[in-house]
């Protein structure tokens, strides 16, 4: 996926973290980088900025000049052993226009709903083209894998199935997008499947 902008363009890149974040052997963290480049000069690009967001990729959108990056990193399933600690099961972001090291997300960003779906964070931050000190990422307990946008609205789904009536039900994750600014609105569920993206 490629995004572009004014004189700017995008690419998000999916690779596993080398640095910082290794859980000592237990568990690796993948992450998703979302590589900003200046294209003004189309001779001599230049690489402006880089979000790093732990987290497969799931989905993205552009809207005016704000990237939408969505991506669902996994809690360790051995994260009772000694030597995974409290600090490496927070979801984490390297904002290159703000520090090179990784900032773990404050407690304010992260949700976790009375019902929990996943085993699983998934998270969503909105990433300015034209303004590099704008970013906001909030980090949500409980998967999802199909994204809707709306103008004003990022709504996530994802699949659970019973496992002893087997009857499958969606999880639903609706979030508010106003100026780049991501907060959690609702969570909920409804029985059934649905078909697909454009269901």
């Amino acid at each position: 996926v490629m995004y572009a902008y004014d004189s700017f363009y995008t690419v998000p890149i999916y690779r596993v973290y080398d640095t910082g974040v290794e859980q000592k052997g237990t568990h690796s963290i993948e992450a998703t980088t979302l590589s900003v480049y200046d294209v003004s000069d189309a001779e001599k690009p230049v690489n402006e900025r880089k979000f790093e967001q732990q987290g497969n990729y799931i989905n993205s959108r552009l809207v005016n000049d704000t990237v939408y990056l969505v991506t669902e990193s996994y809690v360790p399933a051995n994260a009772h052993l000694k030597e995974v600690t409290d600090e490496m099961l927070i979801p984490s972001v390297r904002d290159t226009a703000v520090s090179s090291n990784i900032q773990k997300l404050p407690a304010s960003d992260i949700c976790i709903p009375s019902q929990v779906t996943d085993r699983s964070y998934m998270m969503v931050s909105s990433i300015s083209l034209t303004n590099p000190n704008s970013s906001s990422t909030k980090a949500v307990l409980g998967g999802g894998s199909t994204v809707y946008m709306s103008p004003n609205n990022l709504y996530i789904a994802g699949s659970i199935t019973d496992d002893t009536t087997r009857e499958e039900t969606t999880s639903l994750l609706k979030f508010s997008i106003e100026n780049g600014n991501i907060q959690l609105l609702a969570q909920g569920n409804v029985p059934g499947a649905i078909d697909g993206q454009f269901a």
